[in-house]
């Protein structure tokens, strides 16, 4: 866990849809992300973590109710997730990792409803490094 002493970053960038973890104006690591997909963008600008949850439930969206009990194998928001707008948007991990693996270009990685998916191991490293408002920077 970050001490008081110390400062993170995250930045996702929609071109190459990737996030890179900041940590003291040091860059740490980048992994490759999924996106919003056409007619369902990310959101851009500055933000702040606002809430971490684990085991997260899902409940599908307006036109999709769906209710998929959190940490449940097919629930797409993984095991963790990092709000950022209400609970609208977040950083999370998947149940469809093969979406963005390397084998992926960043055109094929806007798969989300606007959130942030990651691979669940990369969203388990950064859920340990970050608090609430942490701030996150969305950019093209």
């Amino acid at each position: 866990m970050l001490s008081a002493m110390n400062s993170a970053l995250i930045v996702i960038n929609l071109s190459s849809n990737s996030l890179s973890f900041i940590e003291n104006d040091i860059f740490v690591r980048e992994w490759n992300v999924g996106t919003g997909r056409s007619g369902h963008s990310t959101p851009t600008g500055w933000f702040k973590v606002i809430e971490k949850e684990a085991c997260p439930p899902y409940f599908g969206s307006i036109s999709h109710p769906t209710f998929i009990t959190g940490c449940a194998p097919h629930n797409p928001f993984g095991k963790k997730v990092l709000w950022f707008v209400g609970h609208s948007y977040g950083i999370h991990g998947t149940n469809q990792p093969w979406l963005i693996d390397n084998s992926t270009t960043p055109e094929d990685r806007r798969i989300s409803g606007g959130c942030v998916r990651n691979n669940n191991a990369d969203i388990e490293w950064l859920y340990e490094r970050v608090t609430p408002n942490t701030p996150i920077l969305i950019e093209w």
